[in-house]
């Protein structure tokens, strides 16, 4: 490696600090956007245990169950469904579809 003048070191430690800075910046909002879809998930299984809790009650391994879906399709559709529902089975069937959890 050749000689480094001084205007390029102070370029290159620019460059560098720069880099990451972006890089910093661009992990903080991709922490920030899976802390949201979490978030998201977490009260969508919520919302569902409230709801099947209050018109048929659930055991603790439904509600288990429930929170171990990591799919918010699955939950949404799960959510749509309830409003149908004439046993928590017809809810819970949407979430134990192969292929729902993940």
């Amino acid at each position: 490696m050749g000689f480094i003048s001084t205007p390029e070191r102070i370029g290159l430690r620019r460059g560098l600090k720069e880099g990451m800075e972006r890089g910093i910046e661009k992990g903080i909002e991709k922490g920030i956007e899976q802390g949201i879809t979490r978030g998201q998930l977490v009260a969508e299984q919520a919302i569902l245990i409230r709801l099947l809790e209050h018109k048929f009650s659930l055991s603790e391994e439904e509600k288990a169950f429930i929170r171990s879906v990591e799919n918010t399709q699955a939950l949404e559709r799960a959510l749509d469904m309830f409003v149908d529902a004439t046993d928590k089975a017809q809810v819970l069937e949407v979430l134990e579809s192969p292929g729902q959890n993940r």
